[in-house]
């Protein structure tokens, strides 16, 4: 699907307990080890309000917000999944956010639309975990 070197880039924030990682890209066998190591320490890392601390609790929730990967193989589904299963063994909520309609349909095509919380925006998975009503992974 890409021609030459694809790559992705993983913006990751905190927002109240709450890990956001935002890919923005291409998520193909040649870009699916960053993201998963992005995702691992999103989820891992500790965090007081905004700020990482050493002394502070792990993310609650990893919310991923694919609203701008253009493109997304089964390579980068085996990184999704992967990482909800790491998720669950943490304790830690899973979902996803606003997926492009390129990633809703191979999310549509794999039933992974029914595995995770899927919601339509940022602020609807943001509003589902500050309620906790979205304790995912599988």
């Amino acid at each position: 699907m890409h021609r030459g070197r694809s790559r992705v880039e993983v913006t990751v924030s905190h927002v109240g307990a709450a890990a956001v990682a935002a890919p923005e890209g291409e998520v193909d066998t040649g870009t699916a080890s960053s993201l998963r190591e992005k995702l691992i320490a999103a989820m891992t890392s500790r965090v007081t309000g905004t700020a990482l601390a050493a002394d502070a609790a792990s993310p609650s929730a990893l919310i991923v917000d694919l609203s701008k990967v253009t493109f997304l193989d089964s390579s980068g589904l085996g990184v999704l999944s992967a990482t909800a299963h790491r998720a669950a063994s943490l304790g830690c909520a899973f979902s996803i956010a606003e997926p492009s309609p390129t990633v809703t349909r191979m999310l549509a095509i794999t039933a992974l639309d029914r595995a995770w919380p899927v919601f339509p925006s940022l602020p609807a998975a943001l509003a589902a975990v500050m309620s906790d009503g979205s304790r995912g992974g599988s």
